[in-house]
């Protein structure tokens, strides 16, 4: 795995660093993992205002009063092949098909452990390098 993948991580608790996702995605070794917590609007604005994704795999977690799936859907809108993994607390076929609807590549439940983000990461590089294989 390439630890120079650019992962955004928006986040539900107030304290990103206190969070078992964080250091989940911490304990492979990112080099470029920026973990925001609460601030769901907030990334949504930044990156309509940007008009890009500056990052390169973006994990979504459940946020409380706020709607997960419209970041998704303003990610999405911007960069529609973007890689968008939507992490919940609390799957339900409804949440399933609402993710994949508006364009997530992954969703996963808990537990939220190393292994789990690590196998979305890999299908992030293997349709990276078919990109690139397909326009060479």
């Amino acid at each position: 795995m390439n630890k120079n993948i650019k992962i955004l991580l928006v986040n539900n608790t107030v304290s990103a660093s206190d969070d078992v996702i964080t250091r989940e995605l911490a304990s492979l070794g990112l080099q470029n993992l920026v973990a925001v917590a609460g601030a769901g609007l907030a990334i949504k604005e930044f990156v309509q205002q940007r008009g890009e994704v500056p990052y390169d795999v973006t994990f979504i977690r459940d946020q409380k009063d706020q709607d997960e799936l419209e970041l998704l859907k303003s990610i999405i809108e911007i960069d529609p092949s973007h890689y968008v993994v939507m992490l919940t607390d609390n799957i339900t076929p409804d949440k399933v098909i609402s993710s994949i609807k508006f364009g997530a590549s992954g969703i996963l439940s808990q537990p939220f452990t190393a292994g789990k983000m690590r196998v979305e990461l890999d299908k992030y590089m293997l349709l990276r390098e078919d990109k690139k294989t397909q326009y060479s």
